[in-house]
């Protein structure tokens, strides 16, 4: 194989670039989460059922509604919550099954339900993913020195929800109002005996007074509206005009029967910023959506209409909680890591062997072998995520060991040559230098993948959490195995191509004082080395303290491990038995 590689060189180095541009941009077409999907799909499915107490809509619609939703394909568990004037409904999905298609084939029982329930209410539920611990949301204040709360949250509500609600990966966006506004409405009994009403009487007026009337959903392309129309009263305002009887042609409404006082109240929770009540926006992805994307979306969009005159010209936009920047700092992280680890990997291969140009070599494996990866991470749908950035710092250190026996190799071969140079011998060498170590690299890397291999076939849980790590570092390896066994001799012998110059000067010239201070120094510690392995082998009591002595420091270091996280276990508890969670 190497030798139709050094025959089609050009072609092969193309293809590398070629694969290398690939990986780049394929980086921006991964999903970007904070954590994997560690759980199993879960659809929740909301029901607003205003005036129906837990047990009469229970007694009422449960036998629609739960076989229809226990009959959707893929459905393991169902966890229903009724609940006065609403009732959820969670639907967990076995681990094979796509998330969307989870989601759309509940939406689609939903509309065979829908036609079992009473009008007022048939549009008014809601399908969304159920999100777990692990998916991340998006957290933001709005604030204004010159504009109240309350203005402002209408001007988000009018001018900026539109957008909002469009942007990409985004599964809700919600605008939490600074106010509330309450309607206390208490029953004169003696009008309501006057008028020969009863509380039944008032519940269904109200009922029929208040809620709007659907007429159908509107579909436009992948999103779906429910249209309707407010009959009756339109605001709170006029709850007192709701006609609750009629005598004759008289009509008898809710005022005539009822004291009612409308006032504004602090909602349960006040969002304050810097000493300043501000409008609180959360934003949460769709399963496996991109974080990264969805808040950058939602942050254009309140910067849009800042600049376009919807938002004041002062808003400011605060950022609390914001999963993306998790993310940057872990891909910073590993580019760090992977900057690092050339780094030291370059500098130990120039101390050890003293050409720069082997230096360089190294340079080359690891950026290559990490671009390349990204193409099998979006092959098998890894996200850029904590498990999976954290692989990709763990095979930083592993993949340039591969490149560097190879090189070592080969320029041991080059500089044991006497021969006059020469552009083909150079090949030969090459293949030889390879040769020789082809199969130790290869047992080598399979060894470490298979240590990684077996978490693709353990349970599902297992598998969820460990598994982006392990397919990351499997494709850095494979990669490290490739890079290290084709495009590291082919580079190998264009740098070193020679032009009537000896290997050995060719290995020497470029950095000759380099060279004269690596080579004895290397020399002493190979000498070293010989004389201690040979002292342990010799002698017998020797050899047995010293695997004493490593055995002793490996239960030391693990025994400290096992106090560390006892200890941190400890703490945790105790904090949760203190108020506050604080410890003196």
């Amino acid at each position: 194989m190497l030798e139709l590689i050094f025959k089609k060189k050009t072609g092969f180095l193309m293809l590398v670039i070629l694969l290398c541009i690939t990986g780049v941009l394929l980086i921006t077409r991964l999903p970007v989460q904070l954590y994997p999907r560690t759980q199993r799909p879960r659809v929740r499915v909301s029901i607003e059922h205003p005036g129906y107490t837990a047990v009469d809509f229970s007694t009422e619609y449960a036998d629609a509604i739960e076989p229809q939703l226990l009959a959707v394909d893929g459905v393991d568990i169902l966890e229903v919550e009724y609940g006065s004037d609403h009732s959820r409904f969670s639907l967990t999905f076995d681990w094979q099954v796509d998330s969307e298609e989870a989601k759309a084939n509940v939406e689609s029982a939903m509309n065979t339900i829908k036609s079992a329930l009473p009008s007022d209410f048939q549009d008014s539920y809601r399908v969304r993913f159920f999100s777990g611990e692990n998916a991340g949301f998006l957290m933001l204040g709005v604030t204004s020195e010159w504009t109240s709360p309350e203005d402002l949250y209408k001007l988000l509500i009018t001018g900026v929800q539109p957008g909002l609600n469009q942007v990409q990966d985004a599964e809700l966006v919600e605008i939490f109002n600074v106010e509330d506004i309450e309607a206390e409405v208490v029953l004169r009994q003696p009008d309501m005996l006057a008028y020969g009403l009863t509380i039944a009487d008032v519940d269904s007026a109200m009922r029929r007074g208040y809620l709007p009337e659907s007429l159908g959903v509107l579909a436009e392309g992948d999103r779906s509206y429910s249209v309707r129309y407010t009959r009756g009263v339109g605001s709170l305002y006029a709850v007192g005009r709701i006609e609750v009887s009629r005598l004759g042609n008289m009509p008898v409404t809710l005022q005539d029967i009822a004291d009612i006082n409308i006032h504004y109240i602090l909602p349960r929770q006040t969002f304050i910023m810097d000493g300043q009540q501000g409008v609180r926006i959360t934003a949460s992805p769709v399963d496996g959506g991109n974080i990264r994307k969805m808040s950058a979306g939602v942050l254009a969009v309140l910067k849009d209409a800042r600049r376009t005159g919807v938002l004041p010209a002062d808003t400011r936009i605060n950022l609390y909680l914001d999963p993306a920047a998790y993310i940057d700092r872990s891909i910073r992280s590993v580019v760090q890591a992977a900057v690092l680890g050339a780094i030291l990997a370059m500098l130990v291969v120039l101390a050890s062997l003293g050409v720069i140009r082997n230096t360089l070599l190294i340079g080359i494996s690891l950026p290559v072998t990490l671009i390349l990866s990204f193409i099998l991470m979006y092959v098998f749908e890894v996200s850029l995520n904590l498990i999976s950035l954290g692989g990709m710092a763990l095979a930083v250190g592993m993949v340039v060991d591969s490149s560097v026996v190879v090189l070592e190799n080969i320029h041991r071969f080059r500089t044991a040559e006497t021969a006059p140079a020469d552009n083909r011998r150079l090949r030969e060498l090459i293949f030889q230098a390879v040769g020789q170590v082809r199969a130790p690299v290869v047992a080598s890397i399979l060894t470490s993948i298979l240590v990684f291999l077996p978490i693709a076939f353990t349970a599902p849980l297992t598998n969820a959490i460990l598994g982006d790590q392990a397919k990351v570092v499997i494709f850095a390896l494979s990669f490290s195995m490739l890079v290290a066994l084709t495009t590291i001799p082919l580079v190998a012998y264009l740098v070193y191509r020679t032009n009537g110059t000896s290997p050995v000067a060719a290995a020497k010239g470029g950095l000759r004082g380099l060279h004269r201070l690596s080579a004895p120094a290397m020399a002493f510690f190979v000498g070293l080395y010989k004389k201690l392995l040979r002292a342990l082998i010799s002698h017998r009591w020797p050899s047995l303290l010293f695997m004493g002595f490593a055995f002793g420091l490996l239960a030391v270091s693990s025994l400290a491990a096992s106090m560390s996280r006892t200890r941190a276990s400890y703490c945790s508890w105790l904090a949760a038995g203190v108020p506050g969670g604080i410890l003196a």
